[in-house]
C-alpha cells in the first residue's frame, strides 16, 4: 500500500507537471494598457487539523484538451503545497479515493514530493461552474494519509474554492 501511494503521487505530479506546461491560454485577457495578461483571481481557503493553512500564492490552470482543472495553493512557508486535480467534464461531486481518477488532492508539506498527504477518503465538489465566464467554485474535505506512514493521518476541512481561469 506504501508503495502504491507513492507511485500514486508521483503519477499525479507527472500529470499536474504537464499540464502546467499544456494549459490553455485562451482565457488571457490582454485589453490592459500594457497589452500584458490581466491576473486571476484564485482563492483557496481550508484548515489542516483545524488550523487555517495560510497561502502565500494560488494558480489555476485548465487544460482544454482533457478538460481538467489543477488548482494550486503555496504556503508561505515556501515549502507546503496544496494540488487540487480533477476532471471538469466527469460531474460536480467526486468522492476522494485513491482509486478515484477523476479527481484528487495531494498536499505536499516539506518541498520534497514523496513528504505527502494523499487523499484517503472525502469529497471535491463544484458549486458553479460558467465555462462562458471561465469560473469555477466548490468545496472540499479529506483525510489525508502521510505518503511514506498509512498511520499518519490529517483532516482537511472547510476547504473552500473559487478560480478564474
Amino acid at each position: 500500500m506504501k508503495h502504491l501511494n507513492k507511485m500514486i503521487l508521483i503519477a499525479f505530479i507527472a500529470i499536474t507537471s504537464v499540464a502546467n506546461y499544456s494549459c490553455s491560454k485562451d482565457g488571457d485577457d490582454t485589453s490592459n494598457n500594457n497589452n500584458t495578461p490581466k491576473a486571476k483571481v484564485v482563492t483557496i481557503n481550508f484548515k489542516v487539523d483545524g488550523v487555517a493553512f495560510q497561502s502565500a500564492s494560488t494558480k489555476a490552470l485548465f487544460e482544454t484538451d482533457t478538460k481538467r482543472m489543477v488548482l494550486s495553493a503555496s504556503g508561505k512557508d515556501q515549502k507546503s503545497v496544496l494540488d487540487l486535480n480533477f476532471a471538469t467534464d466527469k460531474g460536480s461531486t467526486f468522492a476522494l479515493s485513491s482509486a478515484n481518477s477523476d479527481a484528487s488532492i495531494v498536499m505536499q508539506v516539506s518541498g520534497s514530493v514523496l513528504d505527502a498527504y494523499i487523499a484517503e477518503s472525502g469529497n471535491l465538489n463544484i458549486t458553479n461552474h460558467n465555462t462562458e465566464k471561465k469560473i469555477i467554485e466548490g468545496t472540499f474535505n479529506m483525510v489525508g494519509v502521510n505518503a511514506n506512514d498509512s498511520k499518519d493521518k490529517k483532516n482537511f476541512t472547510e476547504g473552500k474554492f473559487y478560480a478564474e481561469y
